[in-house]
């Protein structure tokens, strides 16, 4: 299906997020809907149309990810510079993707056509946020460890107090 590319979908939904009344219908395909459309979902219906306070959702995401040591299992593979990391990565999305993306909120698999209910966004939601919380951590962690050899760090890695500067 070439990553939901394949799966033509409909939006059926209010975009104020109320159920019963579809005042906007959209087609697009399945890895579109991950891609941008459950984000701007969650934007208008949860955050006042606000992609700063979106984006401060995830900032807290990432933040409790420190507190409750998600974070560690996140950095596991942090430096991106092993072969390795890219298929974890990867794996990690694949299955996500099996249980979320490709059967709706019934668990009933979305074909070609398929109607996408406000339920659907709603209940993907929680894991777009933690994909991108994670992206991000990865994304600075290897950012950091590849402008490091740089000497465009200050501090040092061990002690957790490097900065870019």
């Amino acid at each position: 299906d070439r990553g939901g590319n394949s799966i033509h979908v409909r939006i059926d939904h209010h975009p104020s997020g109320a159920t019963g009344v579809i005042t906007k219908e959209k087609e697009t395909n399945l890895h579109s809907v991950w891609d941008d459309h459950i984000i701007e979902f969650a934007i208008t219906t949860q955050h006042n149309s606000s992609a700063l306070s979106f984006q401060q959702s995830i900032l807290d995401l990432v933040a409790e990810a420190e507190s409750t040591g998600l974070i560690d299992l996140w950095l596991g593979c942090s430096d991106g510079m092993s072969t390795q990391c890219p298929s974890v990565w990867a794996e990690e999305s694949f299955d996500d993707a099996l249980r979320w993306a490709y059967s709706d909120e019934h668990g009933r698999e979305i074909v070609d056509g398929a109607a996408l209910s406000v339920e659907y966004f709603g209940t993907r939601l929680h894991v777009v946020k933690r994909k991108l919380a994670a992206g991000g951590v990865r994304l600075a962690a290897v950012l950091e460890a590849a402008l490091s050899d740089r000497d465009l760090v200050r501090g040092s890695p061990a002690d957790g107090t490097s900065k870019l500067v």
